[in-house]
């Protein structure tokens, strides 16, 4: 049995307009004489290109948070990852600057990447989150993989 949910295109056809608009914004830093510096508008054309690519991206390009018996995949940015619910203690929402996140905590018996989940919490409080809600809202999807993972075992 497995479950899977997509993100919002919605969501990310207005990241894309978002960085779209700051791209052109760093061109016009970058050709118009006296409206800033070189490096500004080299900056902002590097980091909202890059952002109007992934938001388009990941709108069409099969982005996904898949739910089965053995573990939930993420297929998001162009990487995939899978993980054992027997890996995870359990999920929760985990507020970040003005967003929230479905976050988790690694079971006391994972013992891989210890120094990157140690960074994570010191920053965020929690060992990972996910990269998206998936079209849910972050307390349904916790509580939807929290349901997931007791059924798991």
């Amino acid at each position: 049995m497995e479950e899977i949910y997509k993100p919002k295109i919605s969501k990310m056809i207005g990241m894309f307009i978002l960085c779209f608009v700051l791209l052109c914004l760093g061109i016009l830093v970058l050709f118009l004489p006296g409206t800033g510096s070189i490096l500004v508008g080299i900056i902002m054309i590097l980091l909202f290109g890059t952002g109007s690519f992934l938001s388009i991206a990941n709108a069409f390009n099969g982005s996904y948070l898949k739910l089965t018996d053995d573990g939930f995949e993420v297929k998001f940015s162009f990487k995939k990852y899978f993980t054992n619910w027997k890996d995870v203690k359990s999920f929760s929402v985990t507020p970040i600057t003005s967003n929230r996140f479905v976050s988790y905590t690694f079971s006391d018996s994972y013992n891989k990447q210890e120094i990157g989940r140690n960074i994570a919490k010191s920053l965020s409080g929690s060992e990972a989150i996910l990269p998206d809600s998936f079209g849910k809202k972050p307390e349904e999807l916790a509580e939807i993989m929290n349901n997931w993972k007791k059924k798991s075992r």
